[in-house]
């Protein structure tokens, strides 16, 4: 019986694609299957992959590039293990990572285990916690996901496979942004039993190219997984029970990380701003979100209120603030 299969979506990482197979390969639990997708890759990413070819736990697919959605589905497809692990194709395991998710998984016969990860990159690492739950007690994983009290990212989900296929969970097609966020969610509206562990197991590289960091018309897909997860929350006749909490997860997605922590408002901000107000979300009407901006600053209160008021006003709050903050360094 094969235990656990680890799915690795790659495409253009010719320089992480190798540590990131070997750390796998090097686990110190036996039956795993790795599957490594090589998404249309122009480098030498394929190349890399086949030095592995004679290695008969690893099964190598080449398709052409249609995105990291259909690279995951193409792996779920094509495996047979118990339990999946998402692995990004940049990123390494910890030696002990999947032995220990697999035990925990099977003592608390769990359809989801989170754990947490190390933030790293060429100058070292550190610790990240991938959910903050209070005793790691976790009786809504879907409200905590929308409160922000779990990480989104696919990777720091080790998951039964038979919950999934049982049901019918599907990978969001067509969002090169927060897929990971939408595919959680649909996985915690099902209801899977989770447990955590405080374990740090899974190393996730920051890459400065990376496209979660680029400011471009992809990140407009963060409110298409939005609007997908509010369409299936009323399916399942679920919208009312989470309705506060869906709309402190669109504040903080929409809002709070594309304009209060924008470095630099581009057209499509604006784009993303005047999406989150056809939202109509009542903030004061939001004990949620009043309780999330009453933890900051006089002066940041100040900013995100003339922000909600007006999206022009912010601007000109901003060129008044960094031009007064400029003439004081100098």
């Amino acid at each position: 019986m094969i235990k656990v299969s680890v799915i690795i979506p790659a495409y253009n990482i010719e320089k992480y694609i190798e540590k990131c197979i070997k750390s796998i390969l090097n686990q110190t639990l036996n039956s795993i299957e790795i599957i490594v997708i090589n998404d249309g890759s122009t480098d030498n990413t394929l190349k890399k992959i086949k030095k592995f070819s004679d290695n008969n736990s690893i099964k190598i697919i080449d398709k052409k590039n249609e995105g990291v959605v259909r690279a995951r589905e193409c792996g779920l497809e094509n495996s047979i293990g118990k339990y999946i692990l998402f692995v990004d194709g940049d990123d390494w395991l910890e030696k002990n990572c999947i032995e220990e998710l697999y035990n925990n998984a099977e003592a608390n016969k769990s359809d989801v285990v989170l754990y947490n990860s190390y933030w790293s990159c060429e100058k070292g690492k550190r610790p990240v916690d991938t959910f903050n739950l209070k005793n790691n007690i976790l009786e809504d994983p879907l409200r905590e996901l929308f409160l922000g009290n779990i990480m989104p990212a696919i990777w720091a989900k080790f998951i039964k496979r038979e919950f999934l296929i049982t049901n019918e969970i599907q990978l969001p097609y067509g969002l090169a942004i927060a897929e990971d966020l939408a595919y959680v969610a649909d996985v915690f509206m099902c209801r899977p039993k989770v447990n955590c562990i405080s374990s740090n197991l899974y190393n996730y590289y920051s890459r400065s190219d990376s496209v979660t960091k680029t400011v471009d018309k992809r990140i407009l897909d963060v409110d298409k997984a939005l609007s997908l997860i509010k369409t299936k929350l009323k399916m399942k006749n679920m919208y009312n029970s989470y309705k506060y909490e869906f709309e402190k997860l669109a504040f903080q997605q929409l809002f709070i990380y594309r304009i209060y922590n924008s470095p630099k408002l581009e057209k499509v901000n604006r784009i993303l701003y005047n999406l989150y107000k056809s939202r109509g979300i009542k903030i004061k009407r939001n004990n949620y979100i009043l309780e999330d901006i009453s933890k900051y600053n006089v002066g940041a209160k100040i900013r995100i209120n003339i922000y909600v008021t007006n999206y022009n006003l912010g601007k000109i709050y901003d060129l008044c603030r960094n031009t007064i903050k400029h003439f004081l360094i100098s």
